[in-house]
Order: structure tokens, then C-alpha cells, then sequence
């Protein structure tokens, strides 16, 4: 099977829901910055492709998502947040396998190609 991309095809601008921590290590002074991208079910779109997708957060969802951080946000609101993408706003389509490879570094690697093309 090919790569796929499924770009967002129409404003308004998105974000990926993420937690970001900073973890004190035993050396003195030295941290770890830890990143972690949370994922929700695949929508109707991309599960033929995968099980699981990025949570996209709407900017009308960034105030209770950045509130989860001192407490503000209730539980609920909080996981009315971890869905599926509204389909509308996606497409999907396979892109070359070249992109499989770091030597590869160019914007025609996210062009469309045939299905069953190398």
C-alpha cells in the first residue's frame, strides 16, 4: 500500500492535540522536554488507511484544551474533545513511497499519484 496524506483542504486553521512536559533529571540542571501526540479513533475517511488518527482540536476547543493544564477544564469537556475529525474537513489521497525515505526532501513527494504507482 502506498503513503497517504490527508491534509486539511479548507481553513479554519486546526492543531493537533498534544501534552508537552518537562521532566527533572538526577543530574543537576538537566531536564528531558517530552512531547506526546494524542490519537482517538480513526473517522470515516481514514480508517481504510488506519485504526487511529491525531485528535484535531478547532480553535474554539483551545481554551478548554490549554485549561486541562491548571485543572479548569472539567473531565467532560475534556473528553468531548478526544474524537474523531469531522470528515469535511479532510481528503485523503496516496502519495509516492519515496516519502518512506529520509534521503527524500521535496515538495512532489505530497503530489498525488496513481493507485499502484511506485
Amino acid at each position: 500500500m502506498e503513503p497517504f496524506i490527508d491534509p486539511i483542504n479548507s481553513p479554519p486553521q486546526r492543531s493537533i492535540g498534544r501534552l508537552l512536559s518537562v521532566l527533572a533529571c538526577a543530574a543537576p540542571g538537566a531536564v528531558i522536554d517530552s512531547c506526546t501526540m494524542i490519537v482517538t479513533e480513526a473517522n470515516a475517511l481514514l480508517a481504510p488507511i488506519h485504526d487511529r488518527m491525531p485528535v484535531i482540536l478547532a480553535p474554539e476547543d483551545y481554551g478548554n484544551w490549554l485549561a486541562s493544564g491548571d485543572g479548569s477544564a472539567s473531565k467532560a469537556a475534556l473528553l468531548a474533545l478526544l474524537k474523531p475529525a469531522d470528515t469535511r474537513c479532510w481528503e485523503a489521497y496516496p502519495i509516492s513511497r519515496a516519502l518512506n525515505s529520509s534521503a527524500n526532501d521535496s515538495p512532489e513527494l505530497l503530489e498525488p499519484i496513481a493507485t499502484g504507482a511506485p
